[in-house]
């Protein structure tokens, strides 16, 4: 969403390539140029290329805030080409190397920020019919104040402004916790308003919940289950893949208690 040549899914390869364009030009995301991601080029103060040791540049006039570029994605792909991204996340960044005020290297990574707070403020204001106004210049605290992106005002339609909150919670709340999986578990529902696909995709297949563990199951003495799959992604009610049926512990039992049976009467007829 921040840099439109950065390909979904990863493309493997050579993988995604800096965001600029041939001639040099700041390649923009789905809302335009976000000075948040610039040129990708960082390098902390330094003013060395190749920071990290994976070939990256070193930090220009047009360098982003927030994120950074890099030409190797340093995911083990044996765990899924979904983890792999040339873009990595600096905002909070705190390298012992450079910086003198955190010698741990432990940086500062909020739990949660004022803009995320700005963001859940002007959803509410969008979604009951509230002040368009103040909608709009909560939204535009970071999408302009941070992102250099052109603001949205009260007089927008509530598509333009949802679709300009949503982008602004997944780039600016990417280190809230889980907070951008929910965002878009509930973005999928059909009982929110129609957005494009990169505003609201989870992977095919991704569980909406978590399933109640197996083992604290069998201690409440209630039946092992299993539910979604392709035809059932929401998992609202238990299920297997392709309609399979899942075996309670109740009918696994029986059927070991059968088969042990069975072949006890079959050593005493022999």
């Amino acid at each position: 969403m921040i840099a439109v040549n950065q390909i979904d899914p990863w493309p493997g390869g050579s993988g995604n390539p800096q965001p600029v364009d041939g001639a040099g030009n700041l390649v923009p995301g789905v809302m335009g140029v976000d000075l948040r991601m610039g040129d990708g080029c960082f390098d902390a103060g330094t003013g060395a290329d190749d920071l990290f040791g994976l070939g990256e540049c070193k930090a220009t006039p047009r360098s982003g805030t927030d994120y950074m570029w890099s030409p190797v994605a340093i995911q083990i792909p044996g765990r899924g080409s979904f983890h792999q991204s040339n873009i990595g996340y600096v905002k909070e960044h705190c390298l012992a190397a450079f910086f003198p005020d955190c010698p741990s290297g432990a940086g500062r990574i909020p739990i949660f920020t004022k803009s995320y707070n700005d963001l859940l403020w002007a959803e509410g204001l969008i979604r009951s019919n509230g002040s368009r106004a103040l909608a709009a210049e909560k939204i535009n605290n970071s999408r302009v104040g941070r992102g250099g992106l052109p603001p949205v005002v009260a007089g927008d339609p509530d598509l333009t402004l949802l679709r300009a909150m949503i982008y602004e919670q997944d780039i600016e709340g990417f280190t809230s916790a889980p907070a951008p999986y929910f965002n878009r578990r509930r973005y999928t529902s059909a009982a929110q308003v129609a957005l494009p696909e990169a505003f609201t995709r989870l992977w095919p297949e991704t569980p909406r919940q978590m399933p109640v563990p197996a083992k604290d199951l069998q201690l409440l003495k209630l039946e092992i289950y299993s539910f979604g799959g392709a035809g059932n992604p929401s998992g609202a009610t238990p299920g297997a893949e392709a309609g399979a049926k899942v075996k309670g512990v109740r009918e696994i039992w029986a059927e070991i208690e059968a088969k042990n049976k069975a072949e006890a009467r079959s050593r005493h007829r022999r």
